[in-house]
């Protein structure tokens, strides 16, 4: 008898996480937490953001998401934002349901970190096989991974990060 290999659901996971690093090299880390039915971004801006800058930040964040919400009929979506300042470098943190999550909403995050930190925010070199025309695919991929791991069928959390030009994913506990 020849055993067959069944993808496990965490493939889906796999794919979300190297499509969004790929697609968008502002993002310094992704986790996938199931048990929280959540996803979380994170950014590195090279300074120091000062408290009333943070707070501006935040404020402003709430209220683009809040209107796109608005704008999309999203009922009970679930937001935290977390700045954490050091001496050098500030890491910029969003946690969100992955439940009613989307694409529109991860590319306006990632527009506006972008946008409020400018030069100062730590964007990856592209990898070298990326294909620059492929924007479309990469965001068709988005989508369908959003949406098998919206579905809530995996177990396993994961943390995919980019180091140098290259993506990597680890697995966290069952």
């Amino acid at each position: 008898m020849i055993a067959r290999r069944i993808p496990d659901e965490s493939n889906d996971s796999v794919n979300l996480v190297v499509s969004l690093l790929v697609r968008h090299p502002e993002l310094s880390r992704v986790i996938i937490k199931p048990r929280l039915a959540s996803i979380a971004f994170f950014f590195v801006v090279r300074s120091t953001v000062p408290p009333k800058e943070r707070a501006d930040f935040r404020r402003s964040i709430a209220d683009h998401v809040r209107a796109l919400h608005a704008l999309a009929r999203v009922n009970g979506a679930k937001l935290a934002v977390r700045l954490t300042a050091g001496k050098e470098l500030s890491f910029v943190e969003f946690e969100r349901d992955t439940k009613t999550l989307t694409r529109d909403e991860i590319a306006l995050i990632v527009a506006l970190v972008a946008q409020s930190f400018g030069e100062r925010l730590v964007v990856n070199p592209p990898a070298d096989d990326v294909d620059e025309d492929d924007g479309g695919g990469r965001e068709d991929v988005v989508g369908s991974a959003l949406d098998a791991v919206r579905s809530g069928h995996q177990r396993k959390g994961l943390v995919g990060f980019r180091e140098e030009r290259r993506v990597l994913v680890y697995f966290g506990k069952a």
